[in-house]
């Protein structure tokens, strides 16, 4: 009833389908738990980032304040670029990210899912936000690249969980990026993932965009970086994973590989005591 409530009775402002989540129980109880532990407000409905701002300013004891904010519907995009490997989806679709919607059912079905996962993700989301990827990107090569930059930094630090002896769950993944932030290091994650996207977005290098097969075929950068397939299997971006690899070996020789490696182990120590 809630559902088509909010559907039909909205008749001066147009609803979309992410402005359900906030329907949603889980994101209910998850929106007030992620606040707390995380010092970020989680918005999971439309303009209450921005009612909390002015309820802040109206009343400057009340307390929690909150300084910035999360949208819980961005949030589950770059969950599922990095986590699940879906760039292609989250950069051209919003309907499976919406309640119901394939890519969401997957995500909040999870029984393990819940606050510590929403908030490696939006540690992956502002370490992107760095970069300046979007509509007002500097550099060209980031303009439409923000959740393959998403994507390939999470399976950086998958490689690392894999070359330290520990499993590369969701769970272990999400407990991983949390650590390297608190030990300063996810930028380091960061600087390298970035680099490897505008090596690959630079006509003329080796091993770039413009050579994948799949590309010349339609020479449509935009459909290329939303198709599903990419960054899956060896057929339809051979480049992108050939890159991936030599990414991952230059991390393993820079100066701070073992730091990270040793935030990583920490972290998983101290999750098993």
């Amino acid at each position: 009833m809630l559902t088509e409530t909010t559907r039909f009775t909205n008749s001066q402002n147009a609803v979309g389908e992410k402005d359900f989540i906030a329907l949603e129980r889980d994101f209910r109880v998850w929106a007030p738990a992620f606040n707390s532990h995380s010092g970020v407000f989680l918005e999971i409905q439309r303009g209450a980032w921005e009612a909390r701002r002015a309820y802040q300013k109206q009343n400057p004891l009340a307390l929690p304040r909150f300084e910035e904010s999360a949208n819980a519907f961005e949030l589950l995009k770059a969950y599922a670029a990095g986590w699940l490997g879906e760039a292609g989806i989250a950069f051209g679709k919003n309907p499976p990210f919406a309640p119901g919607g394939s890519v969401f059912n997957k995500i909040v079905n999870d029984p393990s899912f819940g606050v510590d996962w929403l908030f490696a993700a939006h540690l992956m989301q502002k370490l992107s936000n760095t970069y300046n990827f979007g509509r007002g990107a500097k550099q060209q090569t980031r303009g439409q690249t923000r959740y393959l930059f998403i994507m390939v930094a999470v399976d950086l630090v998958k490689d690392i969980l894999i070359n330290v002896g520990l499993d590369c769950s969701y769970a272990s993944i999400s407990r991983s990026v949390v650590a390297l932030e608190q030990k300063g290091l996810l930028t380091e994650i960061g600087d390298a993932a970035v680099l490897m996207v505008d090596e690959y977005l630079t006509q003329g290098n080796e091993d770039s965009l413009f050579s994948e097969p799949e590309f010349s075929k339609t020479q449509d950068l935009n459909a290329f970086l939303k198709a599903e397939k990419l960054g899956k299997g060896d057929e339809f971006s051979p480049n992108l994973k050939m890159q991936m690899m030599m990414t991952k070996k230059v991390l393993k020789k820079s100066a701070s590989i073992q730091a990270i490696r040793n935030a990583v182990k920490d972290a998983h120590m101290a999750a098993s005591e």
